[in-house]
C-alpha cells in the first residue's frame, strides 16, 4: 500500500520516463499487472499516482521468483537500474 507521507506521489508517465519504460507499461502494471501481481496506485479524482517506492515494490519480489523469457529482461533490467542508481 502507497504510504502518501512517506512515498513522494508520481504520475504514470513521470515514473516510466524515471525507470526508463513505456507510460503504456506501467498503464498495464497498474491496470492488469504482471504474473499475478498489480502495481500499487492512488487514485485522486482522475488522476492517478504511483511512486517509485511501489513500483521498487511490484518489481523485487517478481524478479527474484519468476523466471522470465529473455526477450522480456530489457524492461526489468531498465527497472532494476534505474532503482540501484535511486538507491545507490
Amino acid at each position: 500500500m502507497i504510504d502518501s507521507k512517506s512515498e513522494r506521489l508520481m504520475s504514470l508517465d513521470q515514473v516510466a520516463s524515471r525507470i526508463g519504460c513505456s507510460t503504456q507499461t506501467v498503464r498495464k502494471w497498474a491496470a492488469s499487472g504482471c504474473n499475478g501481481r498489480i502495481l500499487e496506485t492512488v487514485k485522486f479524482g482522475r488522476l492517478v499516482r504511483t511512486s517509485l517506492e511501489a513500483v521498487e515494490r511490484f518489481q523485487q519480489p517478481h524478479i527474484a521468483r519468476t523466471p522470465l523469457l529473455e526477450a522480456d529482461h530489457s524492461e526489468y533490467r531498465r527497472v532494476e537500474a534505474a532503482l540501484s542508481q535511486r538507491h545507490g
